[in-house]
């Protein structure tokens, strides 16, 4: 599997098919995986990537290399227009590596992003950043997040 070439487009799908034969072979499913989001990564297929990368994270024991699939996965989701499957694998990246800074931040973006954003997705942000605030012991970003719920409460 290690000798396959990735970057031959013409012979890509026939490596998408080894590569994901060899998932179902005994071995280093981890180096499968990530053979195979790279080359997802380089064709653009990227609901196929999604669902290799929730199988990573699922796949990894360490929840810091969990965290970073969720993140891309977010990132993906995000791009691809469902911002509530974005907020799911970064709330899933936080709550397993809450040191982390990449999830927050894009759970920071998501609630930035306003109106684009509806309010009930806006307040799970929140319930999800506020407890993280806390336990860093940020009072500014404790205080960010009361007034950003208050102004939702006085919008609805």
């Amino acid at each position: 599997v290690a000798e396959l070439d990735e970057t031959t487009l013409g012979r890509a799908d026939e490596t998408l098919v080894k590569l994901r034969k060899a998932l179902d072979l005994p071995g280093d499913e981890a180096s499968v995986l990530e053979r195979l989001a790279t080359l997802l990564r380089k064709l653009g297929r990227n609901e196929e990537l999604a669902e290799i990368l929730a199988r990573q994270a699922d796949a990894a024991l360490d929840p810091t290399v969990q965290a970073q699939h969720l993140t891309e996965l977010g990132s993906l989701r995000l791009a691809l227009g469902d911002p509530r499957a974005a907020f799911e694998a970064w709330k899933s990246a936080a709550e397993r590596a809450p040191e982390m800074p990449e999830a927050q931040q894009a759970l920071r973006g998501l609630l930035d992003a306003g109106g684009e954003t509806d309010r009930g997705l806006q307040a799970e942000i929140l319930d999800v950043l506020e407890p993280l605030a806390e336990a860093r012991g940020d009072a500014a970003e404790q205080v960010a997040i009361f007034e950003r719920r208050a102004s939702l409460e006085e919008d609805a």
